[in-house]
C-alpha cells in the first residue's frame, strides 16, 4: 500500500511539474504581434499600384482592443494615409477572426502617382492598444531609382550601414555600431557636413554624432564608425538612427535612417 501511495504521489508530482512547466507566462507575452508585406518593392518613375498584405496576431491571453493604420513616409517630407483609423475590440469578433490566438488578414492597396518624388518609401503599419503599447512593422520600396542604388548628392554616393545588422537590444540596454562611407566619383573634392541623431519614444532627440565636415579629394572615399548606446534608462521602443550629410556648396542633403528597437 505505501508503494503504490508513493507510486502515484510520486505521477501526480511529475504531471503538476510538466503543467507548471508548460504554463504561459500572460504578463511577459506581447500583447499583439504585428507584419506586413507588399505585392512589389520597384516602381517604375511614371509610378503604380502597390498592394500591402497586413497581418495583426493577437498573441495575449485574452481579448484586445486597438486601433490601426497604415501610412506612407517618403522623399522630400512625403507623407499620405495608406488606410484611416480602424478600431478592433477582439472580444466582438467573430470566432474566425481576431480572437485570442488568431490573425487578422487585411489586404490594402493604394496607388503611387507620377507626380510624387523618386526615392525611397516606407509604409508603416501602425497600432496602439487600449492601454497605449504601441506596435509597429514595416516595409519599403522605391519609385524611378533602384532597390539597390546608393544614395547620392551630384556624383558623392553615401553608404550608411548598421555594421552590425543589430536590430533590437534587450532592456538592459545595448551597444550599436554604424559606419558612414562617402564615395567621390567627381572630378573634383567634395566638401560635406554631416551628423547623427536618434529620435526615440516620448519626443527624445538623442545626439550620436555631433556636425562634423569632411573633404573628400576627387575619385577618393572616406568612412568612419560612430556607434550609439542605447542606455538602460532609455524608454523601450522604436529608436529611428537618422544621418544627415550636406553639400556645403550646393546645399543639396540626403538622409538615411535605421531604426533600432529597445525591448
Amino acid at each position: 500500500m505505501n508503494i503504490r501511495r508513493s507510486y502515484l504521489a510520486s505521477c501526480f508530482a511529475l504531471l503538476f511539474s510538466a503543467a507548471s512547466y508548460a504554463t504561459v507566462d500572460c504578463e511577459s507575452q506581447p500583447l499583439v504581434d504585428a507584419n506586413i508585406s507588399l505585392s512589389q518593392h520597384q516602381l517604375a518613375a511614371t509610378g503604380g499600384y502597390i498592394s500591402s498584405q497586413l497581418g495583426i496576431a493577437n498573441d495575449s491571453c485574452e481579448s484586445v482592443k486597438f486601433k490601426y493604420w497604415l501610412s506612407v513616409k517618403g522623399p522630400k517630407g512625403i507623407y499620405f494615409p495608406a488606410k484611416a483609423v480602424v478600431g478592433v475590440d477582439t472580444a466582438q469578433q467573430e470566432s474566425d477572426a481576431l480572437s485570442t490566438g488568431r490573425t487578422l488578414n487585411v489586404t490594402r492597396g493604394f496607388w503611387i502617382p507620377e507626380y510624387m518624388a523618386d526615392g525611397k518609401y516606407t509604409v508603416s503599419l501602425q497600432i496602439v492598444t487600449e492601454n497605449g503599447q504601441i506596435f509597429k512593422a514595416n516595409e519599403t520600396f522605391v519609385k524611378g531609382v533602384d532597390l539597390n542604388t546608393l544614395p547620392e548628392i551630384d556624383g558623392l554616393t553615401v553608404d550608411i550601414q548598421n555594421q552590425f545588422a543589430i536590430e533590437s537590444v534587450e532592456n538592459t540596454g545595448g551597444y550599436v555600431p554604424f559606419s558612414v562611407a562617402l564615395n567621390n566619383n567627381r572630378a573634383s573634392e567634395a566638401t560635406v557636413e554631416f551628423w547623427m541623431t536618434a529620435i526615440g519614444p516620448n519626443g527624445l532627440i538623442i545626439p550620436v554624432h555631433s556636425r562634423e565636415k569632411w573633404t573628400v579629394p576627387a575619385g577618393n572615399s572616406t568612412s568612419k564608425v560612430r556607434g550609439f548606446n542605447l542606455d538602460k534608462s532609455f524608454p523601450a521602443g522604436d529608436y529611428i538612427i537618422n544621418t544627415q550629410i550636406v553639400d556645403t556648396v550646393s546645399g543639396e542633403r540626403v538622409e538615411e535612417s535605421i531604426t533600432v528597437v529597445k525591448k
